[in-house]
């Protein structure tokens, strides 16, 4: 299909398959590589760009619901050799995992009976790994009886946490 829009504010006219997604449009056809193909999942917010005067992940665009539009890159926030900051709407998913594993973090140092640090895969009476495939931590809990954990599964993973004799 013939696609006609103006990117940055220069017109590009090509012929695209229809279900060409705009992120792949942007990076092979007009060599515009600011905007990155990021996770997969439509959640990072590396792939944002204007379209018209709203911000859409172009990893769920087809470049066709682009024709006859306004796209605005990155590359477009240049301003006097200047580039201007960009506010995704992915940073918010960023900003929320650290937030988690520093909660965890701290409160394994404040020293949580058994709680692993990251990848460890945590264990103590109900403690959560931050992360890693590990095989579980051990440690005695306040009621004198040890704990176990059962290893956690990649970033933000949890473990399960069962009481065992002492």
């Amino acid at each position: 299909m013939k696609l006609t829009v103006r990117v940055n504010g220069a017109s590009y006219t090509r012929e695209v398959e229809p279900r060409l997604l705009l992120i792949h449009f942007l990076r092979d056809e007009l060599r515009l590589t600011g905007s990155h193909w990021g996770c997969d999942t439509s959640n990072c917010g590396a792939c944002v760009v204007w379209l018209d005067e709203t911000p859409v992940k172009s990893c769920t665009v087809l470049a066709a619901m682009a024709d006859g539009r306004r796209v605005r890159t990155v590359e477009g926030l240049e301003c006097d050799g200047e580039l201007q900051i960009c506010r995704c709407t992915g940073y918010e998913n960023i900003v929320r995992s650290v937030q988690w594993a520093a909660r965890h973090e701290a409160a394994a140092a404040a020293g949580e009976a058994g709680a692993g640090g990251p990848g460890s895969g945590g264990g103590g009476k109900g403690g959560t790994g931050t992360g890693g495939t590990g095989t579980g931590g051990t440690g005695t809990g306040r009621t004198g009886t040890r704990e176990t954990g059962a290893g956690g599964t990649g970033a933000g993973g949890s473990s399960t946490a069962r009481e065992v004799p002492a």
